[in-house]
């Protein structure tokens, strides 16, 4: 099970993706409201419940996205996916008061949910997400465990993208490393880019750079990512991540406009974001 979360400011728009409907619905996706704290209504009654906790306590971007998905073949009663959002919004450590609904969408190979909550509770508590990409993943692996769900990799088997040194500092410092962050922002990046220019602008939204490492000939060897002055080699994220996987996936590599850095002398080329 993959997890994905998200934060906005606006509920409407989010509302409105999860029943399929509005400006941008397009009517494919099969939408089937799951459950939540919220019943099914209409998406303005909706909004107005999740917006009940902003009259207690106002923030900033109150709106937070969740997308739950499982491998694809592997498939959830609706019973069983309010069962599994329950305990991953419980294991998340959200507080039991705060507003959302879930709908599952049926467009993909992959069976998947999305959530639409309140980052702030009927209480007035706010609940701030830290560490929450590393919580979500450790919350999947014990709902994979507990429910008897395929078993995917999590960070205590990630052989190919992280040390055995990492894990450990992820393990004692409850933080993610710089290389776990850069992954997670490139697996994004490829779920939404249909072209490596999409690709290398997606990242560079978050202050990544894509840089292709090659020879003055022109031949393209290698790609590498730099995030806050830290900087890895795609292979080194895992072998997916490798210039010639990332070829494969996006084949319109071989179609952007490099210019050689003559004055790094390093036979590095690379790709503008902007």
């Amino acid at each position: 099970m993959k997890a994905n979360i998200t934060r906005g400011d606006v509920y409407k728009p989010l509302v409105q993706y999860g029943a399929d409907i509005g400006r941008k619905g397009t009517g494919r996706k099969h939408a089937e409201y799951i459950g939540g704290t919220i019943e099914e209504s209409s998406v303005d009654d909706i909004v107005k419940t999740l917006l009940v906790p902003q009259k207690v306590r106002k923030v900033d971007r109150p709106v937070y996205h969740i997308s739950l998905s499982q491998p694809p073949g592997e498939r959830l009663t609706s019973a069983q996916w309010r069962d599994v959002i329950e305990a991953f919004l419980r294991k998340m450590g959200i507080p039991p008061d705060t507003p959302w609904i879930a709908y599952r969408h049926n467009d993909t190979p992959h069976d998947h949910v999305h959530i639409c909550m309140s980052r702030v509770s009927l209480s007035g508590s706010l609940y701030l997400g830290q560490f929450e990409m590393l919580k979500a993943i450790q919350a999947t692996q014990e709902i994979e465990e507990e429910f008897g769900l395929t078993r995917t990799k999590g960070l205590g088997k990630d052989r190919n993208g992280l040390t055995r040194g990492e894990r450990r500092m992820i393990e004692r410092t409850q933080k993610l490393s710089d290389k776990q962050l850069i992954r997670i922002q490139v697996d994004k990046a490829l779920a939404r880019s249909a072209s490596m220019e999409e690709f290398t602008i997606r990242l560079g939204d978050v202050g990544i750079e894509v840089r292709l490492n090659g020879s003055k000939a022109g031949r393209i060897s290698g790609i590498s990512f730099s995030r806050d002055g830290f900087s890895v080699k795609g292979s080194k994220l895992g072998s997916k991540y490798s210039y010639s996987a990332l070829s494969r996936r996006l084949p319109s590599i071989a179609e952007i406009s490099i210019g050689y850095e003559k004055n790094l002398g390093s036979r590095t080329r690379s790709v503008r974001t902007r």
